[in-house]
């Protein structure tokens, strides 16, 4: 059988490769609700600044007091809560670039 790839791993990873410690629980919240169509997962990572990125880090300092950005993001319909998290999860690596294929079903919440 292939392997999984578990895109909530790779998005824990991001933020600590990004932040330089232990994630917290503030730095990755899910929040899973069904609806008719299945199980939807919206996640809201705080992404820290590049290290090299002083100018990003004062730009974005409006977000988060240690100069990162909130991203949230949602994934489409699952059958499974554990699957919604992984689709969500997925889609906040590819709007950080993390990720090069296309999401699957993956969508940004309206604001």
């Amino acid at each position: 059988p292939a392997a999984r790839t578990s895109y909530k791993g790779l998005l824990q990873t991001f933020v600590q490769r990004r932040t330089g410690r232990p994630i917290s629980r503030d730095d990755v919240q899910y929040t899973v609700h069904q609806e008719a169509d299945g199980w939807r997962a919206t996640v809201t990572v705080l992404v820290p600044p590049a290290p090299s990125s002083a100018a990003a880090a004062q730009a974005s300092a409006a977000d988060d007091p240690d100069g990162g950005r909130r991203l949230t993001c949602s994934g489409g319909p699952r059958a499974r809560r554990a699957q919604a998290e992984e689709a969500a999860a997925e889609a906040a690596l590819h709007e950080l670039g993390e990720l090069r294929e296309g999401p699957r079903q993956a969508q940004r919440p309206q604001t």
